[in-house]
């Protein structure tokens, strides 16, 4: 039974004072009646009147009425079992699933239980609670092993009395931080048991590929892949580059003793664009650990060779250099530059609209100004809603008036214009460090933080609801909310808006600098001439390779002519897979967004087809390719890693065990002083003076004496 106590901002003998001066008033008041009335009927009014006052009074003092529930816990032991695909593997000791399952019904882990309280936990990318501790408890088929997530979900309940736990694993952590630090930081011993083989096991496997992520049609492109071999001698072994069925380029190696890797070159030429699945595979050897890790896959864009850039520019400016030498050093990036020098005239002749028509994506800086011609902006307007990407970038020579006449193909819309100026700096979210536009090769992405302010005005700019920001303003150590970078995606109508200028600054910055400046302007230009599907629908999956026991997951978006997101409408994929195909409608998640997908498909490069329908019509349909079949890294490391499981225990206080040897496991967690059962108390408090139940136990007391004077015709 719980504890029950009541305190109030009054001491308990003021309490009993004021109950005592309710009974008096009470007793006053019914000292004489008209009507008189009996004895019984008299004490039930007093009782009354002396609870609602008392009720009344006693809540003015701010009772708070407490419970205190105590209970002993045992000493718990918490049993994490690693359930990723690495404990299929088979090695010298045999099958690390079998010795797994063993481990979990031997006598001497099931003896814990008899000296205290078990939780079992099965692992993989995340963690979760198993009903039993039970060889059928694990399916083994996690694609990650994250240990330092298992052990902070070891530790989240601060009422489990929890003072051992025991790990089951190879130790190959695949994900997550380095479990050794996160366990150290527990503050509870951890008795870690290695399943698996302690020698390196047989095996060859292609480690890592590195090459382009975006490639152009006829460039010859490197690729340099690592293939590992462990424990083999003399063996001659090919290793393929492919893509779908052509061999696009091959190497032989010789495998040395020990463990090795082996550097190795390869050059294709990709002929279309789209998306091109490669694979590096090394031939299979017997008695290999495991087969799977011998052929790797990377997906490369391939975007159309030199995309042609129109610069249109309201006048001469330091920013204008800026940005067209930037680009120019792009050598897949053909600039066409037209600077207006005034009266609606530029210096490389007037811009028609197959100027516009014949360049990929328009990059505007500080246009339109004051007197620039309302055929060139009306043209790119059109050019604009046909789906022509758009850079924008600001300057003070923008034209806040003819600027609003662009505001539909702008991310941003102009709600008061300005030309006062101040510094401010980019201030970019950790959460977009890795954007697309914001990649800068061989730099850390904490360069964008070191960079001058840049200029910019006290116009103010709304993002408008389907725009994102990427980036604020901040002065000095004071962020802003106002936006620096915004981007749009609707469709194909894709926008960026760089509300800012001085790029020079950054030029002057050094190296740095100037690659920042280079680099996003290049990022800016592929991404914005990266063509998705058709202009109403967008059709396509989540990501060009998945894992082969990952679910293939596609996303789709749906507007209507006037680019209104419709959720209404029935999407459907519909995938090749043996001698049929097999299909998946995707669900409405709400503003135009639709998400489902296909499990467990077979390894291979899939083409997939789709078909948007709404109100029994067609809408759209939208074609493209994924692959399944990309390298799992559970199978990356085959060697179980004892050094690691040695570490975690040594730096927990624990034991390390192999899952062949458990004798005295139950024993030394026994042994441990901390492991004993212990006191739990959990309290609650209810604010009596803060309840509705309080307020109306005190009004029904008023409104029953109030019933029972009426009925006796009380005055």
């Amino acid at each position: 039974m719980p504890d029950v106590r009541i305190s109030s901002s009054l001491a308990p003998l003021l309490l009993l004072a004021v109950v005592f001066v309710a009974v008096l008033l009470a007793t006053f008041a019914y000292r004489n009646t008209v009507p008189p009335v009996a004895p019984r009927l008299k004490r039930t009014l007093i009782a009354l009147r002396t609870l609602g006052l008392s009720f009344a009074f006693a809540l003015l003092t701010e009772p708070i009425l407490s419970f205190v529930h105590r209970s002993t816990e045992p000493p718990r032991t918490v049993v994490l079992v690693d359930n990723s695909q690495s404990l299929t593997l088979e090695d010298k000791s045999g099958s690390r699933a079998n010795q797994l399952r063993s481990v979990v019904a031997s006598a001497d882990l099931q003896r814990l239980s008899t000296i205290g309280a078990i939780k079992a936990v099965s692992f993989d990318a995340s963690a979760r609670e198993v009903l039993t501790l039970s060889p059928d408890s694990f399916r083994l088929d996690g694609e990650r092993t994250n240990i330092s997530e298992a052990f902070a979900f070891a530790k989240h309940d601060p009422y489990e009395n929890t003072q051992a736990i025991v790990l089951l694993t190879d130790g190959n952590a695949t994900a997550g931080e380095d479990p050794a630090y996160v366990a150290e930081a527990l503050g509870i011993p951890v008795f870690t048991v290695g399943v698996g083989d302690t020698s390196t096991p047989k095996d060859l496997s292609v480690r890592s590929i590195l090459t382009n992520e975006i490639a152009y049609p006829g460039s010859t492109i490197p690729l340099n892949a690592t293939v590992r071999s462990a424990g083999m001698s003399g063996e001659r072994v090919e290793v393929i580059l492919r893509s779908g069925g052509d061999i696009l380029d091959r190497a032989t190696i010789t495998l040395e003793p020990g463990v090795r890797d082996y550097p190795i070159s390869f050059t294709f030429k990709p002929e279309h664009e789209g998306i091109q699945q490669l694979i590096v595979e090394v031939s299979l050897l017997p008695g290999e650990a495991t087969t799977r890790n011998n052929r790797k896959m990377v997906a490369v864009k391939v975007l159309k060779s030199q995309l042609r850039v129109l610069l249109i520019a309201g006048a001469p400016s330091a920013d204008v250099s800026t940005v067209r030498h930037s680009l120019e050093s792009d050598k897949d990036l053909k600039v066409q530059t037209f600077v207006e020098r005034g009266g609606g005239q530029f210096y490389e002749g007037p811009v028609t609209e197959s100027v516009i028509t014949n360049n990929d994506c328009v990059v505007l800086v500080g246009f339109p100004g004051p007197s620039s011609p309302p055929q060139t902006i009306l043209a790119l307007l059109d050019q604009f809603q046909q789906g022509k990407p758009l850079l924008f970038i600001l300057s003070r020579t923008i034209d806040t008036p003819r600027l609003k006449s662009l505001e539909r193909a702008l991310p941003v819309s102009v709600q008061q214009g300005s030309s006062n100026e101040f510094d401010a700096f980019l201030s970019l979210p950790e959460s977009e460090r890795s954007n697309v536009l914001f990649k800068i090769n061989n730099a850390p992405s904490t360069i964008w933080s070191s960079l001058p302010p840049l200029l910019t005005t006290q116009a103010i700019f709304k993002v408008k609801p389907d725009g994102e920001i990427l980036a604020t303003k901040r002065l000095a150590v004071a962020p802003l909310t106002d936006p620096m970078i915004v981007w749009r995606n609707v469709n194909t109508l894709k926008s960026v808006a760089f509300l800012g200028y001085g790029l020079r600054r950054w030029t002057m910055h050094g190296e740095d600098g100037q690659h920042a400046v280079d680099q996003f302007l290049s990022n800016a230009v592929r991404w914005l001439t990266t063509r998705d599907d058709d202009r109403r629908i967008r059709v396509q999956p989540v990501k060009d390779v998945f894992l082969s026991s990952e679910r293939a997951l596609f996303s789709a978006q749906v507007y209507d002519d006037n680019l209104q997101p419709i959720d209404d409408a029935h999407v459907t994929v519909r995938v090749p897979s043996g001698s049929g195909e097999v299909a998946a409608s995707l669900e409405s998640l709400g503003s135009g967004q639709f998400e489902g997908g296909f499990d467990l498909l077979e390894a291979g490069n899939y083409t997939y087809a789709a078909e948007v329908v709404t109100g029994g019509k067609l809408l759209g349909r939208a074609r493209g390719t994924f692959s399944v079949g990309g390298a799992n890294v559970e199978f990356q490391e085959t060697q179980m890693n004892w050094r690691v499981l040695e570490l975690i225990a040594e730096k927990t206080g624990g034991t390390y065990f192999h899952a062949t040897n458990l004798t005295g496991l139950a024993n030394a967690v026994a042994r441990m002083p901390r492991f004993q059962a212990r006191e739990i108390v959990r309290s609650s408090e209810f604010a009596l003076w803060n309840n509705e139940w309080s307020l109306a136990a005190t009004l029904l007391c008023f409104a029953l004496e109030w019933l029972l004077r009426k009925r006796a015709s009380m005055l």
